[in-house]
């Protein structure tokens, strides 16, 4: 996954109605940005009789993580997925999941491809493995194909 351009992350995270300041937590080291994790909500259910924008707090997701790379960069991640965990707790949450997949994909709505959130691609630096290491276990498993219209190549990537 390529870094995020300022527009895309305004337009998908800041500008989303529900976006709660306090979820988006950073990680500094001599007032320079190491890392962030994000957490939010999914819908309340059923989600067919929900009122639009209201969202379920029993229930929270770690949508993201990004930690800068270095030899500190587990102790980094593990910092920042306990201070999210604390923050969904402190809402109300009784369940976390991590990563963004439906009905649990407040932020990042695309960026691997489709239109809605697909979890956590196994590729990505460091979210997997440290979520393992502080025993979360993957519940389910979503396929991504892509195909490239240029080199007429295609590639599956999987997904937990």
């Amino acid at each position: 996954m390529r870094p995020l351009r300022v527009h895309e992350l305004d337009d998908r995270v800041f500008g989303q109605v529900y976006f709660d300041r306090v979820g988006l937590i950073v990680a500094e080291r001599d007032d320079r940005v190491v890392g962030f994790v994000h957490a939010g909500f999914g819908p309340d259910q059923p989600i067919e009789m929900i009122p639009p924008f209201s969202f379920c707090e029993s229930v929270g997701t770690i949508a993201m993580l990004v930690v800068e790379p270095s030899a500190e960069a587990d102790d980094v991640a593990r910092g920042l997925i306990i201070e999210a965990e604390r923050y969904l707790r402190k809402r109300g949450t009784n369940v976390i999941y991590a990563g963004g997949q439906y009905p649990l994909n407040p932020f990042y709505w695309g960026l691997y491809g489709g239109s809605e959130g697909a979890g956590i691609v196994p590729s990505h630096p460091g979210f997997p493995q440290v979520l393992t290491r502080m025993g979360y276990e993957p519940v389910s498993s979503t396929v991504l194909f892509e195909y490239d219209l240029a080199d007429q190549h295609h590639a599956i990537l999987g997904l937990y």
